[in-house]
């Protein structure tokens, strides 16, 4: 446990723990985004008022393996990557869309459409 606030009392009201560290009290108050586990961080970052009850638990730096998952899902292309070779400045615009709509079993028509509505501002 690495303490970051501690109480005139000496509770510490600010922590950080190891995955192994976790009580079944930290567990309990544990907020983790939906799709994780707890298995996916190192740490967690503990908030404790003074008469040292554990009052939030969150989850702090990711593990090595989730950490990998994202770096190997931030190297795959995007919806942006894909616009960004469609739109691409070289004077052939509307050919790179009818190759992405028959590429996509689109007519030409409604790919223009689409992206048409997707680069217009709602209201």
């Amino acid at each position: 446990m690495i303490i970051k606030v501690q109480h005139k009392n000496g509770t510490p009201l600010q922590s950080t723990v190891t995955r192994g560290e976790l009580t079944a009290e930290m567990r309990d108050r544990l907020t983790i985004p939906a799709g994780d586990t707890v298995e996916d961080y190192e740490d967690f970052n503990v908030w404790r008022n003074k008469r040292g009850e554990v009052r939030a638990v969150r989850p702090g730096a990711y593990s090595e393996s989730k950490s990998r998952r994202i770096d190997e899902q931030a190297s795959k292309p995007t919806l942006i990557d894909a616009l960004r070779a469609t739109l691409r400045h070289d004077g052939k615009a509307i050919e790179n869309i009818n190759r992405a709509a028959d590429k996509a079993g689109m007519s030409h028509a409604e790919a223009r459409l689409l992206l048409d509505h997707a680069f217009t501002p709602q209201q």
